[in-house]
């Protein structure tokens, strides 16, 4: 995935990933093939939908960090080496 995303999305000069309408499509693609990469693996394996529309219902979107997603319970604590050991990911490796 690091050639495809660096190699068209990394260019300071043209960068198809991060400026315009190719943002939403590009990062779809690759959140597909990241998907279809860890079920050709175990096919069990889905990635989790994050629903932005409801930070545009709920949220501030000029304050969006008040939205449960970026809550403690979420995501733990972030300490001061941008760490969350209370994450429910903590330790994973």
């Amino acid at each position: 995935m690091t050639p495809v995303k660096s190699g068209t999305g990394g260019a300071r000069d043209c960068d198809h990933w991060h400026e315009g309408a190719g943002f939403v499509t590009a990062h779809i693609a690759i959140t597909l093939m990241y998907e279809q990469a860890l079920q050709a693996v175990n096919p069990s394996i889905a990635l989790p939908y994050w629903d932005v529309t409801i930070e545009g219902t709920y949220y501030d979107w000029n304050d969006f960090r008040t939205s449960s997603v970026f809550s403690d319970d979420w995501f733990g604590d972030a300490s001061p080496g941008n760490v969350r050991p209370a994450a429910a990911s903590a330790g994973v490796d």
